[in-house]
This record gives C-alpha cells, structure tokens and sequence, in this order.
C-alpha cells in the first residue's frame, strides 16, 4: 500500500496536534494562600468572573458557610455572561472610581472563557490580564489576598472549545507560585466525581451547573481550601 507525501503529512499533523491537546489538558496543583485571611473584624469579598459566578448562587452560599465557622464576612461582584479577563480588567478599572469596597479576599474566575477558541485570547494574554486586576486590587488594598480559580472546562461542544484550557491554569499557577498572597484552586477533580453519573441532569448544556450543583461543589471546594491553610473551625 503507498502512502502519498500529503497522506502522511496529514497524519503526522494530527498526531502532533492530539499530543499538543493532551498535553494543555493538565491540571496544576493547587497552591494554597500563605497567609491568614479571617484574622480578625468582618472580611469583604469581591468575585470576578464569567456567568459561572454571575449566574450562580454560589458565592453567597459561601458567605453563608463561612457563618459556621465563626466569620461573618460581605461580598460583592463584578462579573457578567459571556466575558473574559479583557472585560474584568476595564470593569475593574471604571468601578474603582464608584462605590465598588476594597476587597479583603478576591476571587477571580475568568479562565474558562478565555480558554474558548473563539475569544481569540492567548494564555499569555490572559496571564497578562489577571495580572493587571491583581495590580488594580492592591491600589484597592495592598494587603488583599487573591485566590485564583481553575474551572471545569465542560464536556461535549463546550469542551471541545476549550481543548487547551491547561495551558490557561499553567499561566494561573505560575501567578500564584511567585508571592504568597495569591492562591490558585482547580476544582477539576471534584467536578469529574460530581459528574461521573447524570451529568446532563447536573451540567445541563455542557458547561453551566445547575445552581443547587454549584453551590454544593463550589462553596464546599472552596470552603475546604480555606481550611487547609486558614485557622478555621468550621461546624459541619
């Protein structure tokens, strides 16, 4: 049987290709923060993201989790369907001129989205956007502490749109590694375990929990990286 130059030219791409998407699919290790957050007096959180926060109930399940373990903290938003860390960095920047509370913690989730192919946003970009909200937080506050979220990419079409999302959270990590006030949390694990049985009942579109689903997973994951590196004695 010959093989054409073109035949084989196809077939090395695709290989290298598989290789290339298997390899920006790893997952990071989750860096926790190195420094107390709930020392004393009522934190104020600030949640950055895509309409995986916007959309869901979860931050304020977190704040209400928090109350069993003796902290009674605020929070705010700034987060919106469909955007990016382009979007968060120009929000960020108008709010700071309005009523927007200087944060004691922020959670910053944009990753998933800029991860989307069709966003057209680098990893480099990205990294070079959460950057520049880190900066802008600590004009807000130069004490705040920011932890950084790795999602779960989705699964069916919205995963294929985010084939090389490992290489966005390798940018993440990178973030968090240099300076102890930044964390970096994936919760890719325990959406897989979530996920393993009726995942169209929990995830219906591929990428959106339900917001009973995400409160659950998110606010619990969460509350378990706080406990790993803060002084909390949380009720269960």
């Amino acid at each position: 049987m010959k093989w054409s130059w073109m035949t084989v030219l196809l077939a090395a791409l695709s290989i290298c290709l598989v290789l290339i998407l298997l390899w920006d699919r790893r997952r990071p290790a989750s860096i926790p923060l190195g420094n107390e957050i709930f020392e004393s007096g009522t934190p104020h959180f600030l949640f950055l993201g895509t309409s995986l926060t916007e959309g869901q109930a979860w931050p304020d399940v977190l704040i209400q989790k928090l109350e069993s373990c003796g902290v009674i903290a605020a929070s705010q938003r700034l987060s919106g369907n469909g955007k990016t860390s382009s979007w968060g960095v120009k929000t960020l920047r108008a709010a700071q001129n309005s009523d927007l509370r200087a944060p004691d913690l922020a959670v910053i989730e944009f990753s998933v989205n800029d991860a989307d192919f069709r966003r057209f946003l680098s990893p480099a970009q990205s990294a070079a956007n959460t950057k520049l909200l880190i900066s802008m937080l600590r004009k807000m506050n130069p004490e705040v502490q920011i932890v950084l979220l790795g999602m779960y990419p989705g699964f069916g079409i919205r995963g294929a749109l985010r084939l090389r999302y490992g290489a966005y959270l390798t940018e993440l990590e990178r973030i968090a590694a240099k300076d102890e006030r930044i964390g970096y949390l994936d919760m890719a694990k325990e959406w897989q375990i979530t996920l393993h049985e009726a995942p169209r009942t929990k995830m219906p579109d591929g990428l959106h929990p339900t917001s009973e689903i995400a409160s659950q997973v998110n606010a619990d994951s969460i509350l378990n990286y706080f406990a790993l590196s803060q002084s909390l004695r949380c009720e269960r």
